[in-house]
């Protein structure tokens, strides 16, 4: 029977808890699979990043985690990627990384209109200040920025796996800033899942939003993920687990939104590379 979490953190960047924290409450927990995807460095935001100086003692801690578990529970060394629009990966010495880890999560955190940086994984006011500042209040034009950006990350990094593909919702409770029905929302659901679909590449199921940050949002929108279904793109498991509690936490009821979207069958890394498994062989 396989458990899997391909995204998860520790306090080598923005999580309470230690690689070996983490690596034994999954293993307790019947984890067969786990990665550890910490966040890559970013010279904007340094306080929740990796710094350069630790790349290697970062990669090196996980591989002797890799070696305990040898034979019990798989673990991937991994990072969790950033694409900054007009400064791609240079700006957070992803070459630099490369050759350490056999495992990367794509993600966009950051929009740069203007080539000026605003998290848009944050608080309400940094969300207000990107729409605000950034794109003078028209929110269609962030959420349109965002798709593109996440476009070019993906056929320009390729990763082995797509963060919380919509990360964008994590700040519209009740249709906050715009309608998750909009035409012109669903129409950049289906170019963005044409283009996953075209490039080979898997996305992930993640709750770690609505544990994080007390809401209702697991990426993707139930909308976004018939979409991505119907495409044919391959899907997985990634808690985004920032500390020991939330490893556990959102597993069954992300198999179960899963299986309620009627996806036959999730995605497994092993070897390097991802392998489908059926709802019966799941724990």
């Amino acid at each position: 029977m396989l458990k899997f979490s391909y995204h998860n953190h520790t306090n080598y960047s923005d999580a309470a808890d230690t690689p070996e924290a983490m690596a034994q409450t999954a293993f307790e927990a019947g984890f067969t699979h786990f990665a550890f995807t910490d966040h890559i460095f970013s010279a904007t935001y340094p306080d929740w990043t990796l710094n350069p100086h630790t790349y290697q003692i970062y990669t090196e801690h996980i591989n002797r985690l890799k070696s305990f578990y040898a034979g019990r529970m798989q673990i991937v060394t991994g990072i969790e990627a950033d694409w900054y629009k007009g400064k791609k990966t240079h700006f957070t010495r992803y070459e630099e990384l490369l050759p350490l880890i056999d495992f990367t999560v794509g993600s966009i955190h950051v929009l740069s209109p203007g080539n000026n940086d605003y998290l848009i994984d944050g608080s309400l006011e940094l969300y207000m200040e990107c729409l605000n500042d950034g794109y003078a209040g028209n929110v269609q034009a962030m959420i349109t920025d965002y798709f593109e950006t996440y476009t070019e990350m993906a056929a320009g990094l390729k990763p082995q796996l797509l963060g919380h593909i919509d990360i964008m919702r994590k700040n519209n409770p009740l249709n906050r800033f715009f309608n998750e029905n909009d035409k012109w929302l669903i129409k950049l659901q289906e170019n963005l899942a044409k283009e996953i679909k075209k490039l080979d590449l898997v996305t992930e199921i993640n709750g770690g939003g609505a544990y994080r940050y007390h809401n209702d949002v697991i990426y993707p929108s139930p909308q976004f993920l018939h979409i991505l279904k119907d495409a044919g793109v391959k899907l997985t498991v990634g808690l985004d687990a920032h500390s020991t509690d939330m490893i556990n936490s959102y597993y069954t009821q992300s198999l179960t939104y899963a299986k309620h979207a009627g996806l036959t069958r999730l995605y497994y890394f092993e070897d390097g590379i991802w392998k489908p498994v059926e709802w019966t062989e799941l724990n």
